[in-house]
């Protein structure tokens, strides 16, 4: 029987609370190697990224070494029920919201002609299906912003032999662990 999404987020949670602070970032660092060796990583002009919370891969040196590499980098604000990817041209320039998550301060919109879309999830499975926190946020921005390449970035233990899926969903083109990219 199919654990409900309510399920997964709880045995995840639990998870993340598990993994000592190391761990995370040594897996997050291994998260950020396999995602540098991307095609669409090397060739992209914009990387649409996250600011990771404690569970969640953490992508900051990811970040910084697009910077390095002339790429402009925009990561979410949530604004009520949607998400507005904005700027970010430095970690320093972020605040924590209501929600606990790091947002960029510069209010400026980023557009790209090569961009690579990261997206954080709870839980993936092998078909590519993703469960977020359950606010729906990403599955509206795609809705709105499609984007040519997407990735799922989670830990190895977030993937899923089948999460429950709804036609709303918007799927992964793949998914990037600390072991494998799938898709």
């Amino acid at each position: 029987m199919q654990m409900t999404k309510r399920e997964i987020r709880e045995e995840i949670k639990r998870k993340r609370a598990a993994m000592g602070i190391e761990e995370w970032r040594m897996k997050s660092r291994q998260v950020c190697e396999r995602i540098w060796n991307l095609r669409s990583y090397q060739r992209a002009d914009v990387i649409y990224a996250y600011l990771g919370t404690r569970g969640e891969v953490l992508l900051d040196e990811l970040i910084e070494d697009a910077w390095r590499q002339g790429k402009k980098v925009a990561v979410p604000r949530v604004m009520g029920t949607g998400l507005r990817f904005e700027e970010l041209t430095d970690l320093s320039e972020v605040k924590v919201s209501h929600l606990g998550i790091r947002e960029p301060l510069s209010g400026r919109l980023v557009r790209g002609e090569r961009p690579l879309f990261l997206m954080p999830a709870v839980a993936v499975d092998k078909k590519l299906h993703r469960i977020g926190r359950g606010g729906g946020h990403y599955d509206r921005y795609l809705e709105q912003n499609p984007m040519p390449v997407k990735y799922a970035v989670v830990f190895e233990y977030q993937i899923y032999s089948s999460v429950p899926a709804e036609v709303f969903d918007i799927m992964a083109d793949g998914v990037v662990t600390e072991e494998r990219i799938i898709g």
